[in-house]
C-alpha cells in the first residue's frame, strides 16, 4: 500500500505515502469491510491512519461527490488534497456521471485538473471500466498524458466461484520496459479475515493449461481451440514441455 510505504504484488512503495481515496461507487459499510481486510493483511507493517484519507460519495447527500469535471467541484476537493500525494479516483463513470463517455472533448476538463496535480508534485490514480469488447469505455484520449495504462482481463479459464483472479496487462508503459512490463496472473484469496494475494507469470500458467491438456492427447490446433492461445505459442510451450521431459528423464 502507498500509504503504509509496502510492497503489492510486483509493485513496492519505498515509503509511505499519504493518500487520498475518492470511491464514488461503493456502499460505505461495503468500503469499510474492504479496507479493514487490507490492513489487517498488512498487520507486519506500522499503518499510519494518517497517511489515507478517504471520501465516499455514498456518505455525501444531494449527488455524491459530484461531477469531477466540475471546476467547483474541483475547487471543493482542493482542501482534501492539500497534502496528498496520491489522488485515487474509484471509478471515472461514476464520478464523472454527466460525462459522454465518447466525447474526446469532455475528458479536457479533468486532463487539466490532473495535470494541474502532477505539477504540484501529485501523482493521480483512475480506474474506469471496460466495455464489451475488453478495451476501456469511451474516448481513447484519456491515454494521452497516462504514463502507465493497466487493463485486468478474465483468463479464458476463469470461474466465478474463485472471485477475484485476472490477468494484468500493461497497454502502456512509460519509463519501464523488459520483464517489468511483462503481463502476468494475480488472484486474491481471504485467509482468517486477511487479504492474501499470490501471482503467478503468465507463461507459467499457460505453460500448466497446455501440459494438461496436452496429457489428454488434444492436437495443438485443438489445445489453440480451447484456451484461446495462439497455435504458435501453444507450439511453443509443447516444445518447452517436451525438452523438459527430456531432461527430467536424463537425469533419472
Amino acid at each position: 500500500m502507498p500509504s503504509q510505504g509496502t510492497k503489492f504484488l510486483r509493485w513496492n512503495a519505498p515509503k509511505p505515502r499519504r493518500v487520498l481515496l475518492i470511491d464514488g461507487e461503493m456502499p460505505a459499510a461495503a468500503l469499510q469491510e474492504r479496507l479493514a481486510g487490507i490492513v489487517t493483511s498488512a498487520s507486519n507493517s506500522q499503518f499510519d491512519p494518517d497517511n489515507i484519507r478517504i471520501l465516499a460519495g455514498d456518505l455525501i447527500e444531494e449527488g455524491g461527490v459530484g461531477n469531477l469535471a466540475s471546476a467547483e467541484v474541483q475547487a471543493e476537493l482542493d482542501p482534501w488534497l492539500d497534502g496528498a500525494d496520491l489522488l485515487i479516483a474509484d471509478n471515472l463513470s461514476s464520478l464523472t456521471a454527466v460525462i459522454r463517455d465518447n466525447d474526446a472533448e469532455s475528458w479536457g476538463p479533468i486532463q487539466d485538473w490532473l495535470l494541474r496535480l502532477r505539477r504540484r508534485g501529485m501523482s493521480g490514480l483512475i480506474v474506469h471500466h471496460a466495455g464489451k469488447g475488453g478495451q476501456q469505455r469511451g474516448t481513447s484520449r484519456r491515454e494521452d498524458v497516462l504514463d502507465t495504462s493497466i487493463s485486468l482481463r478474465r483468463p479464458e479459464d476463469y470461474t466465478p466461484a474463485e472471485g477475484a483472479r485476472f490477468e494484468v496487462h500493461f497497454e502502456k508503459h512509460r519509463g519501464f520496459y523488459g520483464e517489468d512490463a511483462e503481463p502476468f496472473e494475480a488472484k486474491l484469496e481471504v485467509r482468517d479475515n486477511a487479504a492474501i494475494w499470490t501471482m503467478r507469470d503468465i507463461e507459467d500458467v499457460n505453460l500448466a493449461r497446455v501440459k494438461a491438456l496436452l496429457d489428454d492427447d488434444l492436437s495443438v490446433r485443438d489445445i489453440a481451440d480451447e484456451t484461446g492461445i495462439s497455435k504458435s505459442t501453444v507450439q511453443r510451450l509443447k516444445k518447452k514441455i517436451e525438452a523438459e521431459c527430456r531432461e527430467i528423464g536424463g537425469d533419472s
